[in-house]
């Protein structure tokens, strides 16, 4: 994350009116650079998953922080604000609590101090999260490979890196041949609405 200086405090916009093209709202466009290039990843309708999602929230938030200048006011104001975005652009964070809770995990020690040394607190407590949550992502890997057996049909629904590809990854890699049934669009936002279509293929 790279420091930035602001000039002022955040825009108070409104709320995601856009859902299918969240990037092009007045307020992500008035952001810092070092903000604004996290959250247009993390406003993304076509984001990676909710482990990286959770992460760009953090370094957003951080990389505000970082580049907040001591002798200038509301910098709580402006973390609220852009929390308050960041919990509804994009896809919402209401079936990813892993997003709030690393916002809320990074901002745990509170914004008393001088910026910098805030932001290293919360650098630090973005680095110890994203450890522990690699050591989840492959002990859910482990597991869940282990629980299939070569020939299994299988039917995913969620296509997420970090832990059901992850799994399928894992039964491949252990030498397990599995007919894997999904849907064959994505199920993300930009498809709500259409009904779903299966189809199946050998992994």
């Amino acid at each position: 994350m790279t420091d930035h200086r602001l000039t002022a405090p955040l825009p108070s916009g409104p709320r995601s009116s856009t859902p299918l093209d969240p990037v092009d709202e007045s307020w992500i466009r008035a952001l810092p650079d070092p903000v604004r290039a996290a959250v247009v990843a993390f406003a993304d309708p076509h984001p990676p998953g909710a482990r990286a999602r959770a992460q760009l929230a953090a370094e957003a938030l951080t990389a505000l922080v970082a580049g907040w200048p001591v002798e200038s006011t509301g910098l709580d104001d402006a973390v609220r604000d852009l929390v308050a975005h960041l919990t509804t652009v994009g896809q919402t964070t209401l079936h990813q609590p892993g997003v709030t809770n690393m916002i809320e995990a990074v901002l745990a020690g509170g914004l008393a101090g001088e910026p910098t040394a805030v932001a290293a607190r919360m650098r630090a407590r973005y680095e110890a999260i994203t450890a522990t949550m690699a050591v989840a992502s492959d002990t859910m890997a482990t597991t869940g490979g282990a629980l299939l057996s070569d020939g299994d049909r299988i039917l995913v629904h969620d296509f997420a890196d970090r832990s059901t590809q992850a799994v399928v990854r894992q039964a491949a890699t252990d030498g397990k041949r599995l007919t894997v049934t999904t849907r064959s669009w994505s199920p993300m936002r930009v498809s709500a609405g259409r009904s779903p279509r299966w189809t199946s293929a050998c992994a």
